[in-house]
């Protein structure tokens, strides 16, 4: 694409370092806050590596200069709790900028699991098991949360709140039968 191409790095010192090991481009490498970093009307694909939280405002005034154009974000690292924090501020983010952008590939290892993303296909999360990984869910969405500890908990057996999975559900009359054997013992 040539100088139709923009890539992003975290600062000026990535950027310079990028240029160096890659060699000569036909495309500009900068840093997000140098001040040779605004959108230009010629520039058609915007890439960015590895931005932080600490570039978001950054980020996102130079995604709002891209408009309608493509924007590639390698290795985000945009929602640092430390650095964003949780809530209202959280969600204000993932409002404005974050859930603007569709994930193409996404891989998140998990202590004993993994949740995965391979567009066009939904969200996987991935648990380990002694015989290698096994898919014990599809979303629409990317689980977080909740949603994940759920996920994760019904895959390892437990509840939510950690006690063992009841077995299945049994009508009514075995369910009574069950506890009049258990008054009379």
């Amino acid at each position: 694409m040539g100088s139709e191409l923009r890539v992003f790095f975290p600062d000026a010192g990535a950027a310079a370092l990028a240029r160096r090991d890659w060699g000569e481009q036909d495309y500009p490498v900068r840093g997000i806050g140098e001040l040779k970093a605004e959108i230009q009307p010629e520039e058609k694909l915007f890439i960015f590596v590895e931005p932080s939280a600490v570039e978001v405002t950054q980020v996102e005034e130079l995604c709002s200069q891209a408009a309608e154009r493509p924007v590639v974000m390698l290795n985000p690292r945009l929602e640092d709790v430390g650095t964003v924090g949780i809530g209202w501020t959280g969600r204000q983010l993932r409002d404005r900028l974050l859930n603007t952008f569709e994930s193409c590939y996404y891989l998140r290892p998990l202590e004993g699991a993994a949740i995965l993303r391979r567009y066009p296909q939904p969200w996987q999360v991935w648990v380990q098991r002694e015989s290698g990984y096994e898919l014990v869910a599809e979303e629409p969405r990317r689980p977080v949360g909740e949603a994940l500890e759920a996920i994760l908990a019904r895959a390892a057996g437990k509840t939510e709140d950690g006690t063992p999975t009841p077995p299945p559900r049994q009508g009514f009359l075995a369910n009574l039968q069950q506890f009049i054997r258990a008054l009379s013992q």
